[in-house]
């Protein structure tokens, strides 16, 4: 069983990544994560700034970017962090299916669509 895949979702105007990953201990991942979000703990990069060559930084103030931090978000029924410009575009998301999957991509629709599958269809 791999730990973790990786999918584009097509859709217009643009593609997106999405990256899927394996939670083995939920505590200590949604733990590591926030961390990630803020690049405390001894992280050097923020989460964003890690998937910066993913992300669509066109007509972005990127200052103004490092003073905004990740929001709570609710993605069908699975909890969610969302982290947007200033102006309220998305540069990234991230979801946990049931506790058992993170689900990590710059687009909410592409998320949607892979939680949607997989609340059809759950993962033994």
């Amino acid at each position: 069983e791999p730990a973790f895949n990786t999918f584009i979702v097509y859709q217009s105007p643009a593609n997106a990544p999405v990256f899927i990953f394996k939670i083995k201990n939920f505590s200590a991942s949604y733990a590591a994560l926030l961390e990630w979000e803020t690049g405390s703990g001894g992280q050097r990069n923020t989460l964003w700034q890690d998937l910066k060559p993913f992300i669509d930084m066109q007509n972005i103030n990127a200052a103004s970017i490092y003073k905004k931090t990740f929001e709570d978000d609710l993605i069908k029924n699975n909890d969610a962090r969302t982290f947007k410009t200033p102006t309220g575009r998305l540069l990234v998301e991230y979801a946990l299916f049931s506790k058992k999957l993170f689900i990590l991509s710059t687009s909410r629709d592409a998320i949607e669509l892979v939680l949607g599958r997989l609340i059809a269809l759950p993962p033994q």
